[in-house]
This record gives structure tokens, sequence and C-alpha cells, in this order.
């Protein structure tokens, strides 16, 4: 029954049932993993889908929606009860593209895990992040991205004198150096206003890259140019 008024309210445009959406997922998710694997089997498979559609439009339900997931998430000790849902908002974050970066945003957000043993979820949503940044150009995006960096190195930091020797290698978190060298691939791909504001190049090609710029004025203070204006 209360599956069913779940499906029905994920499919309302009325805010306030969209609100109540969001309190019947986490009353449902709760129960359920005390289920069978085949009963949240068909449940997740059912209910992904819909969930994936419901994101795009939630709109002014995404706290309400936040705070549910997050709930869920982050409370259960065994996330392979789970693993549907996490699998499904690691597709649907791939799959969004820059016209919608509030649904990437609020996907990314979602997927904030701190210990270990979730490394290998930590590394793809990292990953995700990563790709996501030269072309992110809204704040809400930007934000989402900062958040998840801050959460991989937080996993680090956590885990800084845990002994891992007997856990697999994609358990094992990021190191600063790793963290680093990225970073620093990312910087070309960034560009710079005349405000100082970084931006995408690849989202705005107007922009003067922050290599360009820097290579222009090298040029222009040269004792060559000097010379070639006078």
């Amino acid at each position: 029954m209360f599956t069913e008024t779940l499906k029905k309210t994920l499919n309302s445009k009325d805010r306030k049932e969209k609100l109540m959406a969001a309190e019947l997922f986490l009353g449902i998710v709760q129960g359920l993993k005390h289920r069978t694997f085949v009963e949240q089997n068909a449940f997740w498979t059912e209910m992904t889908p819909r969930l994936n559609e419901f994101f795009n439009v939630m709109d002014e339900a995404e706290d309400a929606w936040t705070v549910a997931i997050k709930s869920v998430l982050y409370q259960d000790s065994d996330l392979r009860r789970l693993w549907w849902f996490i699998e499904s908002l690691i597709t649907g974050v791939k799959k969004t593209t820059t016209t919608n970066d509030v649904v990437q945003a609020f996907r990314l957000r979602c997927l904030l895990f701190r210990r270990w043993r979730y490394g290998e979820i930590v590394k793809r949503v990292v990953a995700i992040a990563w790709s996501k940044l030269p072309f992110s150009i809204t704040d809400s995006l930007r934000n989402a991205i900062a958040c998840v960096l801050r959460s991989s190195t937080l996993v680090r930091e956590t885990n800084a004198t845990a002994s891992l020797v007997n856990v697999d290698s994609r358990f094992y978190p990021e190191t600063l150096d790793e963290t680093m060298r990225k970073f620093i691939e990312q910087i070309p791909m960034l560009k710079v206003d005349n405000e100082g504001t970084v931006k995408s190049s690849r989202s705005d090609p107007t922009l003067t890259s922050f290599r360009e710029r820097e290579t222009g004025r090298r040029r222009s203070s040269s004792p060559a140019m000097s010379e070639n204006k006078m």
C-alpha cells in the first residue's frame, strides 16, 4: 500500500505531495532492509527508474529529499542493501548534462561517504566529479564537486593511521600526491575572466584562458616586443 502511494506521489506536480513522497521513501526503505533479497530487488528494480525521472523535476522538494536520502545512506552500516539505489544515483549523474546542473549537484551531494569500506564508491564518485569540473559553470555544481573532493580527503585523513594490509587495493583512499596531480592537470582546462573568476574553458569559449593571458603578458613585457613598439 505504501509503495503504491509513493508511486502516485512521485507522479504528482503538487509540492506537498513531493514532500510527502520523501517521507514515504524514507520509511519504506528503512523497513525494506529487513526484507528478503528478492523483495528488495523487486522494489528497487521498479522504483529506481521512477526516482531518476522524479529527481529531474522535484524542484522545490530538493531539501526534503536530500535529508531523506542522506538518512537512508549514511545511517545504514551495510550499503549492500542499497546498492541498487547507489548505482542508480551514479548512473544518473553520469548521464546528466550541463543543462541540468542542479540535478547533477543533487546526485553528487547524496554520494558523500567517509568510511574506508566505501572507498570504491568514493573513487567512482570522485572520478565523475573530476570529469565534470572543466564543464561546470554554475555555483550549485561547483559546490557539489568541491564537497565530493573534500569528502575524499576526509576519507584519507580519517584512515591515515589505519592498517589496510589485508584490504583490497580498490578500497585504499586516494593519496595526497594523486589528488594534487589531478588538480594540476585540471588547471589548463580552466579559464579566468576579467574579474579573476575561474571558469570552465570547455563550457565558455568566449573567455581567455589563464595560460593565454599569462603568455600574452609575458610577450607584451618582453624586450623584443618593446623594441617593435618603438
